[in-house]
């Protein structure tokens, strides 16, 4: 304890810092300790939620698939089997980050679900497989050689009395390779037996019209049996689907009350335990510091407290008084004592010595009598140098008279030029005006044109309508020949084929009628172009004419800056005399600012000798009056 005492406050704050500093240390593992018990609590519950998310991933990849299979494209195959691996891939990702979590109910779950997801990989690439033996699109597949039997069989080589059956065909057997529709199958076949009746009725079936029907027979069975087994893959698809469903979601209801509950409850109670240890140990600390740190301000208060006495009786003007020192020598407070003492014999010596300054006013006396006379000197030049600067000063007044004349001249040419430019500005705006509309004349040109162009277009596509009537025409012809050879005298009964190309002979006339019609209106759009394009050239003209009239306006405005220049001239000229004077009416005044300057420095030192002699004085005087010495 004597030791302790003997201390300096120096060491006793660092002994209380270092106390501190301790306190703070424990506070700090009190709270790491905490910490760590409350991220561990929320590592459980973030490996828990990681997986929960993981699942909904998962369950969002199964739905990715099963929108892409509702319009599957050909273009979008590898998309779709690449699609099919990351619904694997995030399956064995499930079952990875359960193995992270210590919960045997999940783990099994994570692996059925894996199992669930490879059975509903596999059958979606078995149902791939039959889509695209099915046909994808109307080039591939079965869907293909219907396309073909329809496109290059039956359409090519249409009897009139087939017509209804092959139409019929063509829209129900497209719709149902679509949509899988069993009406559409079943009106597919109606069509199919009144060909095939058709067919048996004229003894065809050895020519190209019954191999046609056939061959489109053939490849409709086919497809609706390649039909029949992928809705048979899709109820499968359908009813894995469901159950997979429904694990994820009895999964996901077991880690919201189950898992996730039980690491959100333990994350609380660490956290609880860790504020609870944190705030015991921060009051024990507080406290300690808050006694010692009491006890020490009381001592310092009371030594503070004997100095600021002994200053204010110091600072009365009593320096009879001393401060009492302890026996401790490192203690800071005895330092200030003896310091304190040490100063207030200091400041009585320093006040025996300001008596003796009385000596010193005479001479400060001598001093102010010879800057007195000094300034007076200056005084008589200051004058004469004054008289010189006025007679230079109304020699400028002149030469500004001169200059505000020559001023009028230069603003009237001023004004002029002015005028000019103004008319300039109007006549150049007139002509953009101007050239902007010949800019829309032009452009409504070109719109014209474009719509030629179109006409054009129209013509080829009535050519291309002739052209393809024509073949249809000779296509006819030669059918209804080959028939009536064949048949002889049965061969009446093709008045069908020549009906086709009576109609086909109509066609052609009005797609000539057509072509006429648009010829005239290439006529008319381009007689609408060559008047707009002489309203563009008046307008061109009238620029021109508005161009001339600017050409006179800045030749005005240029003879207005010629008269300004000669003006300007006689300016610089005038200026040249005021800059003369102005040289001279410098140099006096630098005299004159010499000699102020000297007066005001001499009159400045006369001030400050004069304050130090009464400072002097009173300070004498109170010295000698409000101290009492030892």
């Amino acid at each position: 304890m004597k030791r302790l005492l003997s201390l300096s406050w120096r060491q006793k704050f660092g002994l209380l810092i270092a106390a501190t500093l301790i306190g703070l240390v424990l506070v700090a593992l009190a709270a790491l300790r905490g910490l760590d018990q409350v991220s561990e609590s929320y590592e459980d519950r973030s490996s828990a939620n990681r997986y929960q998310n993981a699942s909904l991933t998962l369950w969002g990849e199964w739905l990715r698939v099963e929108t892409l299979s509702n319009d599957l494209e050909a273009a979008e195959v590898d998309q779709y089997q690449q699609q099919l691996d990351a619904l694997e891939n995030q399956a064995a990702q499930l079952v990875a980050q359960a193995g992270a979590i210590s919960d045997e109910g999940i783990q099994a779950t994570a692996t059925e679900i894996r199992e669930q997801v490879s059975a509903y990989v596999a059958l979606r690439r078995q149902w791939l497989e039959q889509r695209q033996a099915l046909g994808l699109n109307p080039s591939s597949g079965i869907h293909g050689e219907l396309t073909k039997a329809m496109d290059e069989g039956l359409r090519q080589i249409s009897i009139s009395i087939m017509n209804d059956d092959i139409e019929l065909a063509m829209t129900t057997y497209s719709d149902y390779l679509n949509n899988f529709t069993p009406e559409s199958a079943e009106q597919t076949h109606q069509a199919i037996d009144g060909m095939e009746e058709t067919i048996t009725n004229m003894d065809w079936g050895d020519n190209d019209l019954g191999l046609a029907v056939k061959a489109f027979a053939g490849a409709f069975e086919r497809a609706e049996d390649q039909i029949n087994a992928i809705i048979g893959t899709e109820q499968q698809l359908a009813s894995l689907g469901s159950e997979l469903e429904a694990v994820i979601e009895r999964q996901n209801q077991s880690l919201e009350t189950g898992l996730v509950a039980s690491t959100t409850a333990r994350a609380e109670q660490a956290r609880d335990a860790s504020a609870w240890l944190v705030i015991i140990v921060s009051g024990v600390v507080l406290v300690v510091l808050v006694v010692t740190l009491t006890q020490a301000s009381r001592t310092l208060v009371g030594r503070l407290k004997d100095a600021a006495t002994l200053l204010s009786r110091v600072a009365a003007g009593d320096l009879s008084e001393r401060l009492q020192i302890g026996r401790n020598p490192n203690d800071e407070f005895n330092a200030l004592g003896g310091a304190s003492n040490q100063m207030v014999d200091d400041v009585s010596g320093v006040i025996r010595e300001v008596l003796d300054g009385n000596r010193d006013l005479a001479r400060l006396q001598d001093e102010l009598q010879q800057l007195v006379r000094q300034m007076s000197s200056n005084s008589e030049q200051v004058e004469a140098q004054t008289e010189q600067a006025a007679a230079a000063v109304q020699e400028i007044s002149h030469t500004a008279s001169d200059i505000a004349k020559l001023t009028n001249t230069v603003n009237q040419s001023t004004q002029q030029a002015s005028e000019a430019a103004s008319h300039g500005a109007t006549v150049v705006r007139s002509n953009g005006e101007i050239m902007q509309d010949l800019s829309g004349k032009i452009r409504q040109t070109h719109e014209q044109v474009k719509s030629l162009s179109k006409t054009g277009e129209k013509v080829n596509t009535i050519v291309d309508t002739i052209n393809g009537l024509a073949e249809q025409t000779n296509l006819l012809a030669l059918n209804a020949a080959i028939e009536a050879a064949r048949a002889g005298e049965a061969g009446r009964g093709f008045s069908v084929v020549a009906d086709e190309v009576r109609s086909l002979a109509e066609k052609t006339v009005s797609a000539t009628a057509g072509i006429a019609d648009i010829v005239d209106a290439l006529n008319r759009e381009t007689r609408e172009i060559g008047a707009l394009m002489e309203q563009g050239l008046q307008q061109a003209n009238s620029g021109e004419e508005s161009a001339g009239e600017a050409v006179v306006v800045i030749e005005k405005i240029t003879q207005s800056i010629q008269s300004l220049a000669s003006d300007m001239e006689q300016v610089v000229s005038s200026v040249e005399g005021i800059s003369t004077t102005t040289e001279e009416i410098a140099q006096k005044v630098e005299h004159i600012h010499g000699s102020a300057l000297e007066s005001r420095t001499i009159r400045g030192h006369l001030e400050d000798h004069t304050r130090a002699l009464g400072d002097c004085s009173e300070s004498l005087n109170q010295a000698s009056s409000g101290f009492r010495l030892a």
